[in-house]
């Protein structure tokens, strides 16, 4: 009985050190996969992720909207936000909010027309 005892868990062992490999193997795939994509975007004029989902919230949200606001809905540090937000003002695609608080921020037609050409194609 002892030695089945032993055999099964020299079997198990083993079973958790493939398993152990092979998800080690996924995990250094997908990082790979990831770094494709984000070079992917690059070669296609795409935005960063994080950029895309501020115009995207922006598109939802249909009004003036902060960037504290947009930092808590995306799940972003609020300095991350003021890098997405310069370099969509940038590119024409945000402006201040009209009639709103001067940090509040909505979407010009470039933003919205860049959301539903390949944020809302996803």
């Amino acid at each position: 009985m002892i030695d089945l005892l032993k055999e099964k868990v020299t079997l198990l062992t083993e079973k958790i050190t493939t398993l152990e490999q092979e998800n080690a193997n996924l995990k250094k795939k997908a990082a790979e996969l990831e770094q494709e994509l984000h070079g992917l975007r690059a070669t296609q004029g795409r935005l960063e992720e994080g950029a895309e989902n501020f115009l995207k919230f922006l598109f939802d949200s249909r009004q003036p909207v902060s960037l504290h606001l947009i930092s808590s809905a995306i799940r972003t540090p609020v300095g991350i936000v003021e890098y997405y937000r310069d370099k969509l003002w940038d590119l024409g695609m945000i402006t201040t909010g009209s009639g709103a608080a001067i940090e509040d921020y909505e979407l010009m037609p470039k933003g919205r027309e860049y959301v539903v050409k390949y944020v809302l194609q996803k």
